[in-house]
């Protein structure tokens, strides 16, 4: 079986073609969010026409961050949000969600995915055909739960060191900024 085979692939849109000056508000999903992890809470907020098709994100759906740094993650939040350009969005077919876990497909495609791709202005960009063809292993339900499970624990103590060191360069960069002031009063 493929990726292409068990989830329907969109492609995410200019913000521009889709807000208005008023009418539903919702969160929209940028690159600028999506770095090392989503940040929901600062996503920016825009109105969309209601009659307007826009592609919604939805709690586990698959994003595949397009242009460097890259990035791949399952979307873990009740609210919805709107998908912004230079990504793609991975919805499992509704007949493969019993067969297939999306946080393991997210990992085997971070794992496996083709970055040879160059767009037309000579940047890396990740392309459809870097992973639609690929394979997914025969793996019994359980044991991709159990991959997936891990890569989102490996992933959560990778932001939580994240946060651990920037803060501790804070810390570190407030103690020689009081040293220094020392110095500079001594004299």
């Amino acid at each position: 079986m493929k990726i292409k085979d068990i989830a329907r692939i969109v492609v995410g849109k200019p913000i521009s073609r889709f807000t208005e000056k008023s009418g539903n508000q919702v969160s929209i999903l940028q690159c600028k969010d999506f770095t090392d992890f989503i940040d929901f809470d600062n996503m920016e907020k825009v109105f969309i026409n209601s009659q307007e098709r826009v592609n919604f994100v939805e709690k586990g759906d698959i994003l595949i961050k397009t242009m460097s740094p890259y990035n791949i993650c399952v979307y873990d939040f009740d609210d919805p949000c709107v998908l912004g350009s230079s990504m793609f969005l991975l919805k499992v077919k509704e007949e493969y969600k019993k067969m297939y876990d999306s946080f393991f497909l997210g990992y085997f495609i971070s794992k496996n995915l083709n970055l040879n791709f160059v767009s037309s202005d000579g940047r890396k960009a990740i392309y459809k055909e870097a992973f639609i063809d690929l394979d997914i292993p025969n793996i019994n339900y359980s044991l991709q739960k159990h991959i997936g499970e891990a890569w989102v624990k490996n992933r959560s103590i990778y932001r939580i060191e994240l946060d651990l060191a920037k803060k501790n360069y804070t810390y570190n960069c407030s103690l020689l900024d009081e040293q220094f002031e020392k110095i500079r009063g001594n004299k």
